[in-house]
């Protein structure tokens, strides 16, 4: 399922948040929520602004809190895809700039 490109890589943060907005309209499958926070996860990674960081991080947690209510395969995932996702969503939401 997953390849190493960055399918929002070029979006700048405003177009982004629309396009994050479109693609949870279209589809709450787990794999749209990965592709999702993999992209927060690198901005983060690519981040030397804490300003940035707290935008990431915020939409980060709002996307969290939407995987959880609404995501449509989120009973079917298996423990490693559970796994994956709460680690990326771990690494968000509790690392600083200078881990990096």
């Amino acid at each position: 399922m997953y390849t190493n490109s960055r399918r929002y890589r070029k979006n700048d943060w405003w177009d982004l948040v629309t396009v994050i907005e479109q693609e949870l309209d279209k589809s709450k499958s787990y794999e749209t929520y990965f592709y999702i926070v993999d992209e927060l996860k690198w901005r983060i990674v690519d981040s030397v602004s804490e300003g940035a960081n707290y935008k990431i991080r915020n939409k980060a947690k709002e996307i969290q809190n939407s995987f959880y209510e609404n995501c449509s395969d989120l009973e079917s995932l298996s423990e490693i895809q559970k796994n994956d996702i709460d680690a990326i969503f771990d690494l968000i939401l509790t690392s600083k700039s200078e881990s990096f």
